[in-house]
């Protein structure tokens, strides 16, 4: 009777040892796999980069003339993925053929639509899990243009680490599209069913200081298609304001002359509260005065936990 007592003993132990093991060893999570080891952090370096689309005279800075300028930031940078805007299918051929360990997603939203706004990744480090691109603008707004987001799911070979990337070009003119899209943008990441961080980039032509840009900050509500007032439900923080708060010279739209006090308006954006910023720089690499870019890219190293 007593060992069959210790026997039933033994065994519930044992259960609930095995369950609480298995509580301690086991996540459910879209942020990558878990094999009951701890999370490690997942580290980025990400650039928004303007590279300014090969279709214009610019004479002395033509794409030929400064393509290896281009080539020499992403070299120095070596940024695990980058938001381009503006570059035609031959821009990003040169860079990639130039830079072998990088990879491109576009998306292919109008065939006749050279120019667009493509991500760039390290493909020696992540894999690309799934891509696409949503509407953001469709062009009826007073002088606008149709926009669109871009965005990829990378995922880290080594860790299962995974994030998305979005990217846009918001309309350099009209004001109501801008708005438009950031109501668009934001409903369609608030969206995802899942736990997955994510990073923006882009040139979203508008001042920090505007209706566009303080709704994403979470500092004001805008219209939606009904007309009715919406607000942001994921506050996102400027990489680069983080670290360095109102630096001065810190315009981004730099024109082929390098002005460090125009606007800025190119961005690395994150969720507040979800990730570490380590580094952010605007970058002004240049060649005795000849610059990459009528922008200047922004970069940034994000840590999420």
């Amino acid at each position: 009777m007593l060992a069959c007592m210790l026997r039933t003993c033994l065994g519930i132990t044992l259960l609930l040892l095995a369950a609480a093991c298995g509580d301690q060893g086991t996540t459910t999570s879209d942020a990558g796999p878990s094999l009951g080891e701890p999370t490690l952090p997942l580290s980025v370096r990400v650039l928004s980069f303007n590279l300014r689309w090969d279709g214009l005279e610019d004479g002395p800075n033509a794409w030929v003339h400064r393509r290896d300028l281009v080539y020499r930031v992403l070299r120095e940078e070596d940024p695990d993925s980058i938001g381009t805007q503006e570059p035609m299918k031959r821009q990003i051929a040169d860079i990639e053929d130039a830079l072998p360990a990088l990879a491109s997603y576009r998306f292919d939203n109008d065939p006749v639509f050279t120019r667009t706004q493509q991500i760039l990744y390290r493909k020696t480090r992540f894999e690309r899990l799934d891509a696409g691109g949503f509407l953001l603008a469709d062009g009826t707004n007073e002088k606008g243009t149709v926009r669109y987001c871009t965005w990829a799911r990378l995922q880290d070979r080594e860790t299962g680490r995974r994030y998305d990337h979005f990217n846009v070009h918001l309309d350099h003119r009209s004001k109501a599209s801008r708005m438009q899209s950031a109501v668009r943008l934001m409903k369609h990441i608030a969206s995802r069913d899942t736990d997955v961080p994510f990073v923006l980039t882009g040139d979203f032509n508008a001042p920090e200081d505007g209706p566009t840009m303080a709704f994403l900050f979470g500092r004001g509500t805008l219209p939606d298609a009904d007309g009715v007032a919406y607000e942001n439900p994921i506050p996102l923080v400027d990489t680069y304001r983080a670290l360095h708060g109102e630096a001065p010279g810190s315009g981004t739209a730099g024109g082929w002359r390098g002005n460090r006090r125009s606007r800025k308006i190119d961005h690395v954006l994150v969720a507040a509260g979800a990730a570490t910023v380590r580094e952010a720089s605007i970058v002004h690499t240049n060649e005795d005065g000849r610059y990459p870019s009528d922008h200047f890219p922004v970069s940034a190293v994000i840590e999420w936990p």
